[in-house]
Formats: structure tokens, sequence, C-alpha cells
């Protein structure tokens, strides 16, 4: 369980390099997919939307976290906080690291793949580990919703026979003691699909044939590739860092709102934000005061790393879910432009 302390709650965003344009192709179905994040929220009543999400999802697992001082790795603040380490309870098979060493962090995203509204879903910690060794091809079932909404994600209608296709995919993996990963699903455009790395395709794609058979309704089609870097996990599922940002915020707010908080009212948001240099430092002072935020600190640090120079901000904000991105995400771009680092942001529950 996490332990939070009662008067502020915050997080520090995990160490992401920059990356490129993401762009991922499949044999049966080409995948692109670019930085252009559609901002939608979580729309209401889809299978796709947060609630639903969180609904859905056949087994959950406990919220894991610790309690350190803030900026543990700056070593500066002393003030109660947690890393988040969140996810639903993943179904990972055939790692060579042993099973119960292995903690997953399943979550989802909106995307934009191929100009269409794109929810992905993937294990975030998967990242730590692969490739896996054995596990060099990469198995995709796209399956073919038969009602799927209007922006092409999953409608409730279709949601309780989608799971049930991919829990009896892997209970027959596991049956056979196939060497696979679950990596993660992409749903969009009208079609749920799934991304399994393994080792005997043959054999997995039998199954899927096998299983499918089952569900009349729902066209699908399959296919491999040898994908020995995970590019597929690495450069398509896994979050950019500007999602990873969304990611972040939301898991916070999750939090937020266990504490009893509405996020409602307006209050006093902090943010801390690391530099190479007093320049580009001093450049990103002047642009958020502009913003109307306030300077609480600047210093020069004492590590080892490259970003020598930190200061911390802080403004009277609201913390609901569009608002918070809003703003963070303003303030995360001016620090990459400056080659900065944003570090997270603090703020108290308020009832």
């Amino acid at each position: 369980m996490v332990s939070i302390c009662k008067e502020t709650i915050s997080y520090v965003v995990l160490p992401l390099e920059l990356c490129a344009n993401k762009c991922y192709r499949l044999d049966l179905y080409n995948k692109s997919r670019v930085r252009g994040d559609f901002q939608a929220r979580f729309d209401e009543g889809g299978a796709d939307s947060l609630a639903n999400f969180t609904n859905l999802v056949r087994s959950l697992t406990e919220l894991s976290g610790s309690t350190l001082p803030h900026n543990l790795k700056k070593q500066r603040h002393k003030i109660l906080t947690f890393i988040l380490f969140m996810g639903f309870l993943s179904k990972i098979f055939g790692q060579s690291e042993p099973k119960n060493e292995y903690q997953p962090d399943w979550t989802f995203y909106f995307s934009n793949v191929n100009d269409k509204l794109s929810s992905i879903a993937t294990d975030l910690n998967l990242r730590n580990i692969a490739p896996i060794k054995g596990q060099e091809n990469v198995v995709y079932i796209s399956i073919k919703m038969p009602n799927p909404k209007e922006n092409g994600l999953s409608s409730n209608e279709d949601a309780d026979e989608l799971w049930k296709i991919e829990d009896v995919i892997i209970n027959g993996f596991d049956k056979n003691n196939l060497n696979y990963t679950f990596a993660g699903r992409l749903t969009s455009d009208g079609f749920r699909d799934l991304y399994f790395f393994g080792e005997n395709t043959i054999l997995m794609e039998k199954e899927v044939s096998s299983v499918m058979t089952a569900f009349p309704n729902f066209k699908f089609d399959f296919g491999n590739k040898t994908d020995k870097e995970w590019n597929g996990y690495f450069d398509f599922l896994y979050p950019l860092p500007r999602q990873m940002q969304i990611i972040q915020n939301r898991r916070v707010l999750e939090q937020l709102e266990k504490g009893g908080d509405k996020l409602t009212k307006e209050r006093e948001v902090f943010h801390w934000i690391y530099f190479k240099t007093q320049n580009e430092l001093d450049q990103f002072e002047n642009y958020t005061n502009s913003l109307g935020f306030k300077t609480k600190n600047k210093e020069k640090t004492e590590q080892p790393n490259e970003y020598k120079f930190v200061i911390s901000i802080s403004r009277i904000d609201k913390v609901g879910y569009n608002e918070i991105d809003e703003y963070t995400l303003e303030l995360w771009q001016k620090a990459s432009d400056l080659n900065g680092d944003y570090d997270g942001w603090e703020t108290s529950i308020e009832e």
C-alpha cells in the first residue's frame, strides 16, 4: 500500500530519453504513431474511458509505491511524497526472469495512430527487461469490432467479448506452456489489435485460430514478424515522453481523489525544473514569470549529473484532468526546449 503524506501529494517524472517520431509498421496493418496526440479526455460511457477501462480489467493489482523525500535523486526536499508504480495486473508469461520478482505496471493512454483517435495499453515495466531471451517474434492479432463507437474505440456492447477473447487466448498460450509475453493492445478505427512476443509462432497462431472459432461475430486476421530488439514495444506501444507526462498526471490525480479531493478547488501547485546552465534557467524563469508563476527558489545544486541548476515555481491553479495537462505540458515543453528536465509537481489535498 502507498503511504501518503497528509499535507501534500506529488510525484517525480521518471527519466526518459526524448524520442524521435515513432513509427512501427506491421505486415498486416500499417500502423504509424505521430507526435500530435489527440487532446481527447476520457470520453464518457465508452469501454475505453477511464472509469470503464478500470472496471473492465479482470484483475486489479494493489497500488504499489514508495514513500521517500521528494526529488530524492537531487537530495533536496524533505516533504514525504511518492513515485507511482501503478498498474493493472498484467499477464506476463515465459519471461526468463523469476515471476515473483517482476512488478508489472500496466497503463493506457490516448494517441494518434494513422490520424485516428487510438487507445494504447501496455506494461511500462517491460522496458526494464525487454528484449526477453527466446522471444524474438511478435505475433499480432487484429480483431474487427462489430459495434465500435463513432470515434473508432470500443463500445460497451463489444467490451465483454473482447476481454473474453483476450483471456481465452492468454489461457491457451499458458496451457500449452508457450514462451511468450503479452506486450499490449491497440484499439483504433474499429479494430482491437493484440501484441504478443514469443518463441514458437506456429503454435501461437494455431492457438489463436482455434480460439477465434468460438467467436463467429468477430472477424479477425493475424500474422507475425521477427523483432529481436522488441522495436514494436519500444517504438510503438511504449508512450512518448509527452504521453508519459499525461499518464503521470492522471495517476497523481487519482490519488488526490482517493484522498477525498474533488479536484474542483483552486490551490497552489509547485513545480521543480532542472537545467544544465544558469542562462537556460534564467530564460525559463522569464517565460514562467510572464505566465503568472512565482519563483519560489533557484540555486546551483551539488549533483554529479549535468543538471546543475534548479528552480521551483508555483501558481494558483485548478488541478482537474484537463487543467493539469494544459499547464504541466506547457512547462514540460518549455523546459525541453531549453535542454531542461521538468521534474514534477506537488500540491495539497483539498477536500
